[in-house]
């Protein structure tokens, strides 16, 4: 069996094994006895030969360099290049391998020291990138998960300097697509020749998290192709002008997505179609401001915190949206805490906040598919500011077709709720989600005044559907104001919560019973009631 440290990459590789055979692929599904892989010193450079009961022609040899790399795509680097044993005619062939993935979990060995196991995955990635012959890399994946771990016991090594040596090797091969998952603690310069590679078209990095991870920016940088950007878990250690250059200096950036990083920039883009910026995984809210100009853009996801401003302007050609704004974050779980942290908070914070969530609605109208799909508690809310909203006759939905929607049965989420479908003429589908909750009687029982009489008519809804339906006299009365306002309604589907009381269960029943007896505008309409 070839063990990792001796993996020399070179010409002599082959000297190192003995007559008998090879195992290379210790870790992949063994082969049959017929079809084992053998090596024999008469023969070496005549080509591999694939032994049978009875013989056997060496067919895979004789497959092209591109069928050959493809599959090579399914196994490990390390095994990839233990494959140079077999024959002068495999010898060179991962040298020229296109895609490339390294992983160093596969190189830690039970008993090694930590340094050992450090080293050998640097000098094999090392080698891998040095050696390499002159065709260009289309994708480097790099996956240095233990580095922190290793760190912590051998000391301080500089891995910035390391990093730096194999993204220029990539760049020096015209790479295409970088992706760097790097779980290191310290503040990272990367090269200055990744931030003017005019062959990149993908970058993707991830850190440990903006407490532990970031990176520091250059004065030039021009990222001609650029089309897919993606950061995770870091900080931009520079001054805001400097990381809203960063993002300026991507003529053709279609997609952005910023993960648990800490941030601020004022973007204006032409091409950004697709924007994603989620904080919420995080142990709470970072240090974030996001202005952003973007004509172009068809789609947004926001999840983030309240304590956060967006200056979103100009989304004129926005198709879908989905926003889950939380009011802070709780330890453990954190939707039914949700609405005592707001009711907590003090006057003037609370307005804020309104003021914010009103904002960022009005920046969103053009969607014609919105989710509001983090807590209900952003409907409780939006619903202080609803009479503001209410005395704008020109905010509108015009385009809006579907609405998915996480809520409670709380008079406030109904009213919401019931605005949205008001302003929103051209709706077809609504998607609800009623999360229970603990919410008091004043809130939960009949005092939601429906107002139908001003309720529009509905002209293209046609498909409502309710997940975690309770029996409760508000859903009741939003479920009646829809068929009797929805007159090309065509399906209804309801799906109850789990319940082991006898109290809620003939509740269901006879919140069943009210509902089929209602008269629905549309002679059409199924309505189905799943348990």
């Amino acid at each position: 069996m070839i063990d990792d440290d001796d993996i020399d990459f070179g010409p002599d590789l082959t000297n190192i094994f003995s007559e008998v055979g090879v195992d290379m692929l210790q870790r992949t599904p063994p082969t049959h006895e017929s079809n084992s892989l053998e090596t024999n010193s008469d023969n070496e450079g005549e080509g591999s030969e694939l032994w049978g009961k009875k013989g056997s022609e060496d067919r895979i040899s004789e497959l092209p360099d591109a069928l050959i790399h493809h599959i090579f795509s399914f196994l490990d680097m390390k095994y990839v290049v233990q494959t140079s044993v077999l024959s002068r005619r495999w010898r060179y062939l991962w040298s020229s391998l296109r895609t490339i993935e390294v992983v160093d979990i596969p190189f830690i060995k039970a008993g090694d020291a930590y340094e050992v196991t450090f080293n050998r995955f640097i000098n094999f990635v090392d080698r891998l990138l040095l050696l390499r012959e002159s065709s260009d890399i289309q994708s480097l994946n790099l996956v240095w998960l233990t580095v922190k771990l290793h760190l912590d016991v051998i000391g301080r090594y500089d891995i910035a300097s390391r990093i730096s040596t194999w993204i220029m090797a990539a760049v020096k091969h015209n790479i295409q697509e970088l992706r760097l998952l790097i779980f290191a603690c310290e503040i990272i310069k990367l090269p200055d020749c990744l931030f003017t590679c005019k062959s990149l078209t993908k970058f993707v990095f991830c850190g440990a998290g903006v407490e532990h991870t970031g990176f520091l920016l250059p004065d030039t940088m021009h990222f001609p192709h650029l089309r897919y950007l993606a950061l995770s878990g870091v900080t931009l250690a520079d001054e805001n002008t400097l990381i809203s250059k960063f993002f300026s200096s991507c003529p053709v950036l279609e997609s952005l997505l910023l993960i648990d990083c800490s941030i601020h920039f004022d973007f204006s883009s032409l091409s950004l179609k697709h924007f994603q910026l989620d904080n919420c995984d995080t142990s709470g809210p970072t240090d974030t401001t996001v202005k952003l100009c973007a004509p172009n853009l068809i789609s947004i996801i926001c999840k983030d915190y309240m304590s956060q401003d967006y200056f979103l302007e100009n989304l004129s050609s926005l198709v879908t949206a989905d926003i889950g704004i939380r009011v802070k974050y709780a330890d453990e779980d954190p939707k039914p805490e949700m609405l005592k942290i707001y009711s907590e908070l003090a006057t003037d914070v609370k307005e804020l906040y309104r003021a914010r969530m009103i904002k960022l609605l009005r920046a969103v109208r053009n969607v014609t598919d919105l989710r509001l799909s983090s807590s209900p508690v952003l409907l409780e809310v939006v619903s202080g500011s609803l009479d503001l909203l209410a005395g704008d006759p020109y905010f509108q939905f015009c385009n809006l077709r579907f609405l998915k929607v996480v809520t409670w049965v709380s008079r406030n989420c109904m009213n919401v709720i019931a605005y949205l479908v008001k302003i929103s003429p051209n709706i077809e589908s609504i998607f609800l989600t009623i999360e229970q909750s603990e919410l008091n009687t004043n809130n939960t029982g009949g005092d939601w005044i429906v107002g139908s009489s001003s309720f529009p008519c509905l002209h293209y809804l046609k498909f409502v559907q309710i997940q975690g339906i309770q029996g409760c006299l508000n859903e009741l009365k939003l479920l009646q104001v829809l068929l009797k306002k929805a007159v090309v309604l065509e399906k209804v589907t309801l799906f109850c919560s789990e319940t082991d009381s006898p109290d809620r269960a003939a509740q269901l029943v006879e919140f069943k019973e009210m509902l089929l007896a209602y008269p629905s505008a549309s002679s059409s309409v199924s309505i189905s009631i799943q348990s």
